[in-house]
């Protein structure tokens, strides 16, 4: 097995058998110890699960498999407490029982617009039943089959209007980052100056040399998400990642994230015009624009309750505040700030009229 890299589908079948294996000791492992399981596995076949694209190594493999291992352990939990919460069901109101179940045969049998009004109606009606089942935990996969018409953006908009009370929430968000992303490169420029030059050189240098070949200025603005991730010392890696355009998605499923991911499809963020977000990797939206597939990827967050991802939190964070204007004085939500964040946004402003 050493010499031979497995297809995703025995992958997936490794992950199973390790994790049921480690279940007959305990349900709870903690990522440290499966970090070491992972460690020790990477070890004994270190070509079989090393990360490579094109058979090019780009790691050893140690954190992808362990993040598989963390993904699976915490769904496997999930299920379980799935199925112990079925014993105690909540009172389902009968009229949205019947509109769930109304939506589920027009997603599968309607090929026309004809009803959208009333899926519209629908939609709305059962949105606190659809709240109820992701305050449940229930798989991204379990919620996309139960409500096929929830990952459309109009509803996924909606649904996030609802949540943080405000109106109009896609075409605000897409147009203040098309407008602010070349304005926030330009002050972050400034303020990495005080960063080592060789780490400053890394993200600029390669940004500065995609203008000069496209002959454009469009890098700075779709890679302002990059050096904003730099600046915070985080890896843009846990949020979007640009793959050959002839890879497969079902090998790329296999190496991404479990929280909601964009996998662009293309030579760069500048020039790629395929968008794939996807949530515990499974794919939930296609998009041939960054700003619309980022945006709708970070709605997702509030629209099902999901954590930033660790790595990226605080480039999240910043979005949230000075992009989607998400402060807690107009909103419904409960979150303590980040200083850095905070500080950064100071410094925004404070620049803003320099620059």
């Amino acid at each position: 097995m050493n010499e031979v890299y497995p297809s995703p589908a025995v992958r997936r079948e490794v992950i199973k058998l390790t994790v049921e294996e480690i279940f007959k000791y305990t349900k709870r492992p903690g990522r440290k110890n499966l970090e070491v399981v992972a460690h020790n596995i990477v070890n004994k076949y270190p070509k079989s699960f090393e990360d490579n694209i094109d058979g090019v190594r780009i790691g050893n493999g140690i954190e992808s498999l362990t993040n598989q291992l963390v993904y699976k352990v915490e769904n496997e939990t999930r299920k379980e407490r799935k199925w112990l919460k079925e014993f105690k069901l909540a009172k389902v109101n009968p009229e949205d029982e019947t509109c769930k179940k109304w939506l589920q045969n027009e997603f599968i049998t309607s090929s026309c617009m004809q009803n959208r009004s009333k899926v519209k109606e629908y939609m709305d009606r059962t949105f606190n039943e659809r709240q109820d089942d992701i305050s449940k935990k229930t798989l991204v996969s379990i919620l996309h089959s139960k409500w096929p018409f929830m990952f459309e953006e109009e509803f996924i908009y909606s649904d996030y209007e609802k949540i943080v009370n405000l109106s109009d929430c896609k075409t605000k968000l897409i147009e203040v980052l098309n407008e602010r992303s070349i304005r926030i490169f330009k002050i972050l420029k400034h303020l990495n100056q005080s960063k080592p030059i060789h780490i400053q050189r890394i993200v600029f240098k390669s940004i500065k040399d995609e203008c000069e070949l496209l002959e454009n200025q469009l890098p700075k603005k779709m890679r302002f998400l990059e050096v904003l991730a730099d600046y915070f010392s985080e890896n843009i890696d846990h949020v979007y990642k640009t793959f050959p355009v002839h890879k497969s998605l079902e090998e790329i499923v296999e190496i991404i994230p479990n929280t909601p991911f964009m996998i662009i499809m293309g030579n760069s963020t500048a020039t790629a015009d395929k968008f794939v977000v996807c949530i515990e990797r499974l794919t939930v939206a296609k998009f041939s624009n960054f700003w619309e597939a980022f945006s709708y990827m970070f709605v997702c967050f509030y629209v099902l309750n999901m954590q930033y991802p660790h790595h990226a939190a605080a480039t999240y964070e910043f979005v949230q505040r000075f992009c989607a204007e998400l402060n807690f004085s107009k909103t419904k939500l409960k979150t303590k700030a980040s200083p850095k964040v905070l500080t950064l946004v100071k410094a925004m402003k404070r620049y803003d009229s320099v620059l």
